[in-house]
């Protein structure tokens, strides 16, 4: 296992600067380890798509974001042996006999936004951009909507719905002239889902070891560079 520490100060001899330069991408990517302790927290963030998210997340300037992305990625070889995983590499290690409560019907995103205006009054196209991003069908995780029922491990959790606040803020305003806190709506969503608010853990709990998620391996300063 490595440690955001250790991460940050391989990003200040990869791209200069001090490694506190660098810590919170490493911060953020780690944060998924409150939710499941081991490895297999990674598949939460350690991702092509998880890269990406941390840099926006991070940043608002595009050059910025860019670097952001490098020590991103840097971050998440050095986890997984090298390896740049999609969120399709980690699906594909789901124990999907194994979902139990969580295999339930997929509800389709443009149902979820017509029970979300039934729920807090107001239209359906209002709530689109939300599930979408809970759904995995925003353009930045491309994830597609035929894909077994475990790509909703993604999102779809307690976690996921925290998630939410800090990619479309704590609130939003509503037509009927009211602000609603976003996680209310991802709280309703997988209620809706589920039945409850499944855990991140419980998803995590699925996933069937493979060598690359807990293979540690630095990268050297000249491989950085190639």
């Amino acid at each position: 296992m490595t440690h955001p520490t250790l991460h940050a100060e391989s990003s200040a001899r990869l791209f200069g600067g001090q490694s506190s330069d660098w810590l919170p991408v490493h911060l953020y990517l780690d944060d998924t380890k409150k939710a499941f302790g081991d490895f297999r927290h990674r598949a939460f963030r350690h991702h092509e798509q998880g890269a990406l998210l941390c840099a926006t997340s991070l940043a608002t300037d595009p050059a910025h974001q860019e670097k952001l992305y490098l020590v991103a990625e840097q971050h998440i070889r050095e986890d997984c042996g090298g390896r740049l995983p999609t969120i399709e590499d980690w699906l594909d290690c789901f124990d999907v006999d194994g979902l139990g409560k969580l295999d339930k019907p997929v509800i389709s995103t443009s149902v979820m936004n017509q029970l979300c205006a039934k729920r807090f009054n107001a239209s359906p196209d209002e709530f689109a951009e939300i599930n979408d991003w809970i759904d995995g069908l925003d353009a930045s995780t491309r994830l597609t909507d035929s894909y077994h029922s475990a790509a909703r491990y993604l999102r779809h959790h307690s976690m996921g719905c925290f998630e939410v606040e800090e990619v479309f803020g704590r609130t939003m305003p509503l037509s009927n002239g009211h602000n609603i806190p976003t996680r209310y709506i991802a709280e309703y969503h997988n209620k809706v889902e589920f039945g409850y608010i499944p855990a991140a853990s419980e998803w995590a709990s699925l996933i069937k070891h493979k060598i690359w998620m807990s293979r540690a391996s630095f990268i050297r300063p000249m491989e950085a560079l190639a």
